[in-house]
């Protein structure tokens, strides 16, 4: 039988795991899924760990049966891992799954090597944000029911362009506190025009996008955001309007709650 240690003490000089955390899983003879103990050791883990980030799986066979069977048996054991760890929602996305078989440096007992092994590190939860308590706009999401619309009031611009005057930055640091304070809550960004028919320099969506970008830049999840314009096709008064009162009515930033 082949013992290719070489190549295995190669890859853990190139790869040094003593800075992560990991967890042994043991299986019966010929199985591809953890023993009775260790589902148990499993279920146990699974349930004392919160925010953690799986890096590598390693499965593992004893010498019985051919090299070529033992490497796909020790491959799936460490997919029936995968398999478990994603069915709980675990981060394993980049996960690397390695299939050693019996390539390694083998115990005299032969249970402890039918094994898998988790390399998994710890994430440092984000700080929990308290939501602004004066605020109007985080009373009106509070109270909003899903699907309402909701004007991102004295967000202002410089004409024809989507750069923010510095007196409305206020409104975009208050929604991007409530989005951090309330998790769940989804939102869609949408841009409006005033005056004119034809948005034919596409203002209202660079307006709409400017807050979609802010809102990335400072850590909110892209899933839970989107954005789009209307133009002038929804305005609050028609066109034209009869004043300015009305221009600056049509002339908006809204947010739709999607989910809270």
């Amino acid at each position: 039988m082949k013992r290719n240690y070489f190549i295995l003490l190669l890859f853990l000089c190139i790869n040094p795991l003593s800075a992560q955390e990991k967890i042994d899983l043991f299986f019966d003879f010929d199985k591809d899924i953890p023993n009775e103990k260790s589902t148990q050791k499993l279920n146990n883990w699974l349930e004392s760990i919160d925010s953690i980030e799986v890096t590598k799986i390693e499965g593992y066979c004893d010498f019985v049966d051919t090299d070529e069977y033992n490497k796909d048996l020790s491959l799936r054991r460490a997919n029936s891992v995968l398999s478990t760890l994603k069915s709980n929602n675990f981060n394993v996305k980049n996960a690397e799954i390695i299939g050693f078989g019996e390539n390694f440096q083998q115990s005299k007992v032969q249970s402890e090597n039918r094994k898998a092994i988790v390399y998994y590190k710890q994430i440092k939860k984000p700080e929990q944000v308290e939501p602004p308590k004066d605020s109007k706009l985080s009373k009106q999401i509070t109270e909003s029911k899903v699907g309402e619309k909701l004007k991102l009031e004295n967000l202002n611009f410089y004409n024809h362009s989507d750069i923010v005057r510095v007196e409305s930055r206020p409104i975009l640091e208050d929604l991007l506190q409530i989005m951090k304070a309330n998790e769940n809550l989804k939102i869609e960004i949408h841009g409006h025009i005033c005056c004119m028919l034809d948005d034919s320099h596409q203002i209202a969506l660079l307006r709409a996008k400017m807050v979609y970008n802010f809102l990335i830049q400072n850590g909110i999840n892209k899933n839970r955001l989107g954005f789009k314009s209307f133009g002038s096709a929804k305005p609050i008064y028609p066109l034209p309007e009869k004043n300015e009162e009305e221009r600056d009515a049509n002339r908006r930033v809204e947010i739709m709650v999607i989910s809270k």
